[in-house]
């Protein structure tokens, strides 16, 4: 059993390891459905990863935490950017756009 936590934290690094080497290779780019499929892809494989003792876990958790955190930063800032472009353009729900809804 020990054997196998081992063998499974040892696989739970390499894939933050991992993580953190994608962060760098993928900083220039603008491909938002790509970065956020290989994060959903990361993700997966972090969940399928195999079980850790309680401690172990709690380290690894915050490392992959904050790993994930750094790699998705540029997309949520992407998405919030969209959000008040739209917003500020009149975009719908704010009146432009909208059919005129006729009254009964």
């Amino acid at each position: 059993m020990r054997e196998e936590g081992a063998k499974h934290r040892a696989e739970r690094e390499a894939l933050i390891a991992e993580l953190k080497g994608w962060v760098e290779a993928h900083k220039p780019s603008t491909d938002w459905k790509r970065i956020q499929r290989d994060l959903f892809q990361f993700g997966d494989r972090w969940r399928a990863s195999g079980h850790v003792g309680e401690k172990a876990y709690a380290e690894l958790q915050e490392a992959w935490k904050t790993a994930l955190h750094e790699a998705s930063a540029p997309l949520h800032a992407a998405q919030k950017q969209s959000i008040a472009r739209r917003e500020s353009h009149g975009g719908p729900g704010r009146g432009a756009g909208r059919c005129a809804q006729p009254e009964h």
